[in-house]
């Protein structure tokens, strides 16, 4: 997760590349926050006017969005998520407001403790915007509250070999990563050399 589960009226988003660029803006911004691209689900539910309502009445040319977070909760900070709507309008504005379409949607979150992937259970990892949390937790109880390092490594790749069907190794990346503040990280990549998942440095110490 994140999940977005659009439902919209029939002649909008009636063209694949519509689809798509709306699954490709909402993936773009999660994984700039450090979250993985396969994480995010982005799915489309056409809904007829005769089954849509507002204020009682039947109501045709609308998207409503119902975004369920799961793999990160975001702050009460009004600041931060002023930017999270704003990311997310500039994703559905050209194919909503920007064609007089009703757009409206709200953030639903979740504890990540209640979620899991194809048996397995994501492992806690820090994101870019998570940096000073995830620094002022290494300081006082090391790597994490719950996880020693060496737990954590493991845990990480063997969810990424499953989920990926393929070979993850971790990698040093010595010279930091602008995405952590310059800070030492480490990124999880395949045969191929993608990219997958990252992590602080420290959040992974002895890591062999």
């Amino acid at each position: 997760m994140p999940l977005w589960k659009i439902y919209h009226s029939p002649d909008t988003f009636n063209t694949q590349e519509e689809k798509d660029a709306v699954a490709r803006g909402a993936t773009e911004f999660y994984v700039s926050k450090g979250i993985p691209s396969f994480y995010v689900h982005v799915i489309f539910f056409p809904v007829a006017a005769e089954n849509n309502f507002t204020g009682g009445k039947s109501h045709s040319r609308f998207v409503l969005i119902e975004l369920a977070h799961i793999a990160r909760n975001w702050d009460g900070d009004k600041k931060r998520a002023t930017v999270i709507k704003d990311s997310i309008d500039r994703v559905m504005r050209p194919f909503t407001t920007d064609r007089g379409i009703h757009l409206e949607y709200a953030i639903l979150e979740g504890p990540a403790a209640l979620w899991r992937i194809d048996g397995v259970d994501p492992p806690e990892a820090f994101g870019p915007d998570e940096q000073e949390q995830a620094e002022s937790w290494n300081a006082a109880t090391g790597p994490t509250a719950d996880v020693d390092a060496g737990s954590l490594l493991e845990e990480t790749e063997t969810f990424l070999n499953r989920v990926l069907a393929s070979d993850v190794m971790a990698v040093d990346v010595t010279d930091g990563y602008p995405w952590f503040g310059g800070n030492p990280a480490v990124e999880f990549k395949n045969d191929d050399g993608s990219v997958h998942f990252m992590g602080l440095r420290k959040s992974f110490e002895n890591l062999r």
